[in-house]
């Protein structure tokens, strides 16, 4: 399966031919892109330069340097430099299709999973082995690519949701990064648009990573449209039914104390790690309290760690 191509489908018909002879460029590391066959002008450059790399996360490296344009305005050719040597990029994408393959081989069992399993699995897999930062001990590789996300285990926000593209794309699911900002903050911020069974959903991995430990969260995990708008705006046409959440599909949720004890129980039974969400009378509980809940549903045996997370949930550990 190819990677999809979903800021593609959002822009306007006339930008699509010239996405289509930028991309076409950028795979050959040509020079230049000629985008002269629809009307281009200077202010739709960023937007389908942008495009072009969110849709393709192996394309990290491309630069717009510069532009010859007719005399009303519209662009004939993109002039194109690339920020690695092509010997060194060809290294580097054989270095990430096979940590691609690697990663995806420690997934138990993936090839019998459902794609919302796949999903789940990847996600958790990613939070476990990468460490959100900023930078990276290589001039060469940059945190906002694939590149540093796969090779350093380390990146922000746009790295982190390219590869999620990348891998999620490798296993059949269709998935891309999506651009837009926090609300309240000035700087960009890059996510993924998930499509599983024709129905999508917005996944934020890089705010699902619990900074201390590397354990998930799932407060952006398949989330719908007016559930993402609460903290996020965008400006494509996403179309995001959503999901049920996580902690839903997982009889995770907890109302009432009893109902809290019943489902620490049954977890512990099964794993040494596991997350419970808290609603209803429960979700305005101080950390005291919920430590006081933990410890009678633990028979007075308390965890390794007692995580509570600013969604709501707490994470439970035992080593």
């Amino acid at each position: 399966m190819g990677q999809w191509q979903f800021n593609r489908s959002a822009l306007k018909p006339a930008l699509k031919t010239s996405y289509d002879s930028l991309l076409s460029a950028v795979s050959c590391r040509q020079l230049s892109a000629d985008v002269s066959g629809a009307p281009l002008y200077r202010v739709d450059v960023p937007l389908v330069a942008e495009a072009v790399r969110n849709d393709n996360p192996l394309l990290f490296d491309f630069i717009i340097k510069g532009y010859t344009s007719y005399s009303d305005g519209r662009i004939i050719s993109l002039k194109l430099e690339y920020r690695i040597a092509d010997e060194m990029y060809r290294h580097m994408i054989r270095r990430i299709e096979s940590e691609a393959e690697s990663i995806l081989a420690e997934v138990n069992g993936l090839s019998d999973m459902s794609e919302m399993e796949k999903v789940e699995a990847v996600h958790d897999l990613l939070i476990s082995t990468l460490v959100y930062r900023e930078g990276t001990s290589s001039n060469t590789i940059d945190a906002h690519t694939v590149a540093s996300t796969m090779l350093m285990h380390c990146g922000v926000c746009d790295g982190i949701a390219q590869s999620v593209s990348l891998l999620l794309n490798r296993i059949g699911i269709r998935a891309s990064t999506i651009s837009g900002k926090v609300n309240g903050s000035d700087s960009g911020h890059a996510w993924n648009i998930v499509e599983i069974g024709g129905l999508r959903g917005h996944l934020d991995l890089g705010f699902d990573v619990v900074w201390e430990f590397p354990y998930p969260t799932y407060g952006f995990f398949l989330i719908s449209d007016s559930e993402m708008s609460k903290n996020r705006v965008w400006f494509a046409d996403t179309g995001c039914e959503g999901f049920p959440s996580y902690y839903e599909r997982h009889s995770l949720r907890a109302f009432d104390r009893n109902q809290f004890s019943e489902i620490y129980r049954r977890e512990r039974k099964y794993s040494d790690s596991f997350i419970i969400k808290l609603e209803g009378e429960l979700s305005n509980l101080s950390c005291d309290q919920i430590y006081d809940l933990v410890l009678i549903a633990s028979n007075y045996a308390p965890p390794d760690q007692f995580l509570p997370y600013p969604d709501g949930a707490v994470r439970i550990v035992y080593r």
